[in-house]
């Protein structure tokens, strides 16, 4: 990750924080801000930045697991995939 990751939550909007996170997330790795290999921000770090529970996030970082989009590792972080 060249730069750091910039994320935005707005409370007002109608869609979940979740949502918005994961969206945000998923477009950065779209569009190569993001680049394979690149580590995500520990989720506990990530929360603080956004004022959100760690709980957040890491239901975030689990539903990009899902899609296929980072693989988690316990201890080592969560890293986006090809």
């Amino acid at each position: 990750m060249r730069n750091k990751i910039c994320l935005q939550v707005d409370h007002r909007l109608t869609f979940s924080v979740n949502t918005q996170i994961k969206e945000q997330l998923k477009w950065l790795i779209g569009t190569g801000q993001i680049e394979t290999g690149d580590m995500l921000p520990a989720a506990s770090q990530l929360a603080a930045t956004l004022g959100l529970n760690r709980n957040t996030v890491n239901w975030v970082y689990t539903q990009l697991r899902d899609e296929g989009l980072v693989s988690m590792q316990k201890g080592k972080g969560t890293q986006v995939l090809d």
